[in-house]
């Protein structure tokens, strides 16, 4: 198409600076709101959750899979959510040190751990424990990756800001 390569006077096409605004746009407003964040990763959690249980469970029937994998994915959702707006919380309460991300590593695994717990509990599973181990390696090792994320990317933020950086 003539015309979208056509170097501009700062020596850029035009083409490429169209086309990078947006996308840089959409990351920063996604990165910079712990809601759309969180909302984005509880999304992620109930469509894996929920297919995984879809795929366990379609042997039994359509109904019965639909079902659980409705639970899982509403239960995974809530818990995502909760959990990731709870680590931005705690990093917001708690300072952007080492041993602060720490802490809120460890609060938001422990306090996963107590929510999976007294739920199963309540629903009577024979085998608490396995039941809820599996999710809950896999929700700790989702808290300390998107608590570290936030942790690193909030120290280059403040780098980029500092003066003479």
């Amino acid at each position: 198409m003539p015309g979208w390569n056509r170097p501009t006077r700062a020596g850029q096409t035009e083409f490429i600076e169209a086309a990078g605004k947006p996308w840089a746009n959409l990351t920063r407003s996604v990165s910079s709101n712990e809601l759309v964040r969180s909302l984005l990763a509880a999304t992620a959690g109930a469509l894996a959750y929920g297919g995984w249980a879809l795929f366990v469970n379609h042997g039994a029937g359509w109904d019965i899979g639909a079902t659980t994998a409705a639970v899982q994915a509403s239960y995974s959702f809530f818990l995502t959510l909760f959990i990731t707006l709870f680590v931005e919380f705690l990093q917001r309460r708690l300072g952007r040190t080492l041993a602060a991300l720490a802490a809120a590593v460890l609060i938001a695994s422990a306090t996963m751990f107590c929510i999976a717990f007294a739920l199963q509990s309540l629903a009577g599973s024979l085998h608490v424990l396995a039941t809820i181990l599996p999710g809950w390696v896999i929700g700790s090792a989702y808290v300390t990756a998107y608590a570290t994320t936030r942790h690193l990317g909030a120290g280059s933020a403040r780098n980029a800001r500092a003066p003479g950086g």
